[in-house]
């Protein structure tokens, strides 16, 4: 897959979390720890997400080039192998 390829999906996506407009739910998240949300599809895990993407661009801890958010359900991502990340 060409570098500029996945580039121009992670700038599409940052742009996607920027210009969206969710329901702000009510969380208590540390912002500098690590975690990993589990859950049924469709349950909101991704808004999650998102919500704190916008929340550390809000509080300005990160800038919005600073979130890097890939969607590997993204199909012009399917051509991808894992290989080609280390590069």
């Amino acid at each position: 897959m060409e570098k500029e390829k996945l580039k121009k999906i992670i700038i599409e996506n940052q742009q996607f979390i920027n210009d969206l407009q969710i329901v702000d739910r009510e969380i208590s998240i540390e912002y500098a720890a690590n975690y990993v949300f589990t859950g049924p599809r469709r349950a909101g895990k991704t808004y999650l997400m998102y919500q704190v993407a916008k929340d550390l661009v809000a509080k300005s801890i990160l800038t919005p080039e600073q979130i890097l958010f890939i969607g590997f359900e993204d199909e012009r991502l399917m051509e991808l192998k894992a290989k080609e990340l280390d590069e």
